[in-house]
C-alpha cells in the first residue's frame, strides 16, 4: 500500500500534464506552422472549420472526409470548432478540450524557443483537486491547489501565496486547462525569475449560475459571495492544509475578466489581506460597490498595498471601462499600473498577462 502511495505521487506532476499530449493525430502541426484538420463527417452536405474565430470552408475529400490545411499560425495555443451543417461539434480526436459554457479544443504551435507557455524539460509542481465547505456559498465548493517543485510543507519560511481567479465562462479548470498558470509558474521558477510560490484557483460562481435567469442582480450577489468565500472559507482551507503566508506582503490576488473584477472588490478593499493585486481585462465593480467600500480602499490599511496591475487589451469590449477606472483610480489618488496592449478578450492575452504579473509580485 505504501508502495502504491510513493509511486503516486510520484506521478503526480506527469498526470497533470499529460492531457497536452494527448491529441491522436488531430490536427496535425506541420514545421512551417501550418495545421491540417481532418474530420469525418457521414453524410455531411458542409464543415466548416472555426479556427479563433475565423470561418474557413473544409474540403470534401470523398466517402465522408475532409480536410483544411491553415496559413502557418503563430507559436501559442490556438482553439477550433467544427461547423456540420450549421451545428458546432467538437473533435473527437482531440482530448484537449476548453469545457463549461462555450467549448472548443485546443492544439499547441511550439515556438522555435520554448514560450513560457510550454511544457519544458524543468521539475513540475503538482496540481491538488480539492472540496471545501463554503459558509458563504452555503454548499460544498471546488478549488485547485498548485504546489511548486520541490515543496517542503516543513521549512521555515512559509510560501507566498496567490489568488487566482477565472472568468464568467469557466470554472476552476480554466488555468490550468488552457491558461497553463502551473506550467508558466514551473517554467519561471525554473528560469530564476520568480520565487516558488502556491497557487489556489478557486471556482468563481458561488452564486449558482442559473440563478441568473431568474435575476438582474446576479453579478453583484456573485461578488458579494465570492469576496465572503475567498475570506472567510478559501483561505482558512488553504492555509489549514499547505505551509503558506498569512501576512499581505506575501499575499496576492489576481484574475482574468469576472475573475479581474473578483480580484478588484476583493484585493483593492481588503489590503490588510492581499498587498499585491492584479486585473486583467477587468470587469470593473459598478460604482456601488466603490460608494460602500470606499473607507477600506483608502483607508489606513491601504499603506499595506505594494501593487494594483491592470492589463487590457485595447481590442477588447472592456477596454473604455478599464479606461475608464484608470482615470476614476488617478482621480482618488491611488497608486496603480494601468498596462494597455493590442489584444481582445480572450486567451492570448491573459497567458501574457500572468508571467508579468507573477514576476512583480512579491518583490
Amino acid at each position: 500500500m505504501r508502495l502504491s502511495l510513493f509511486l503516486m505521487c510520484l506521478l503526480m506532476p506527469i498526470v497533470a500534464n499529460a492531457q497536452y499530449r494527448s491529441n491522436v493525430g488531430n490536427p496535425t502541426v506541420h514545421a512551417d506552422k501550418s495545421a491540417t484538420f481532418h474530420f469525418d463527417g457521414g453524410n455531411a452536405q458542409t464543415v466548416e472549420l472555426v479556427l479563433v474565430n475565423e470561418t474557413y470552408a473544409m474540403e470534401n475529400q470523398g466517402e465522408g472526409k475532409w480536410s483544411f490545411t491553415s496559413d502557418p499560425l503563430p507559436p501559442g495555443i490556438h482553439d477550433y470548432i467544427f461547423r456540420v451543417d450549421g451545428a458546432e461539434v467538437t473533435d473527437k480526436k482531440n482530448r484537449w478540450v476548453k469545457t463549461w459554457i462555450s467549448s472548443r479544443n485546443q492544439f499547441e504551435v511550439p515556438g522555435d524557443t520554448p514560450l513560457v507557455t510550454e511544457e519544458q524539460a524543468v521539475p513540475h509542481g503538482v496540481l491538488h483537486s480539492h472540496y471545501y465547505r463554503s459558509k458563504a456559498a452555503g454548499y460544498q465548493r471546488k478549488a485547485i491547489v498548485y504546489t511548486p517543485p520541490g515543496y517542503d510543507p516543513k521549512r521555515d519560511q512559509p510560501y507566498p501565496l496567490l489568488v487566482l481567479c477565472h472568468g464568467y465562462g469557466d470554472d476552476e479548470s480554466a488555468w490550468t486547462v488552457t491558461g497553463r498558470a502551473h506550467l508558466i509558474t514551473d517554467n519561471l521558477i525554473a528560469a530564476g525569475k520568480i520565487e516558488p510560490l502556491v497557487i489556489v484557483m478557486p471556482h468563481g460562481h458561488p452564486e449558482p449560475l442559473e440563478s441568473k435567469d431568474w435575476s438582474d442582480d446576479y453579478a453583484s450577489r456573485n461578488l458579494e459571495k465570492m469576496t465572503s468565500d475567498i475570506l472567510g472559507d478559501l483561505l482558512p482551507m488553504v492555509e489549514s492544509n499547505y505551509l503558506v503566508a498569512e501576512t499581505a506582503e506575501r499575499r496576492a490576488i489576481a484574475g482574468l475578466s469576472m475573475g479581474g473584477g473578483h480580484s478588484i472588490s476583493t484585493g483593492l478593499a481588503n489590503p490588510h489581506v492581499f498587498a499585491w493585486v492584479g486585473a486583467f481585462s477587468a470587469a470593473i465593480p459598478l460604482d456601488s460597490w466603490w460608494d460602500d467600500n470606499e473607507i477600506d480602499i483608502l483607508g489606513d490599511n491601504a499603506q499595506q498595498r505594494k501593487l494594483f496591475w491592470i492589463a487590457c487589451g485595447r481590442d477588447d469590449f472592456l477596454y473604455d471601462k478599464n479606461v475608464q477606472f484608470d482615470a476614476k483610480l488617478n482621480e482618488k489618488g491611488i497608486s496603480h499600473q494601468f498596462v494597455q496592449t493590442e489584444g481582445a478578450h480572450n486567451w492570448y492575452v491573459w497567458r501574457d498577462y500572468l508571467p508579468q504579473f507573477l514576476q512583480l509580485a512579491f518583490r
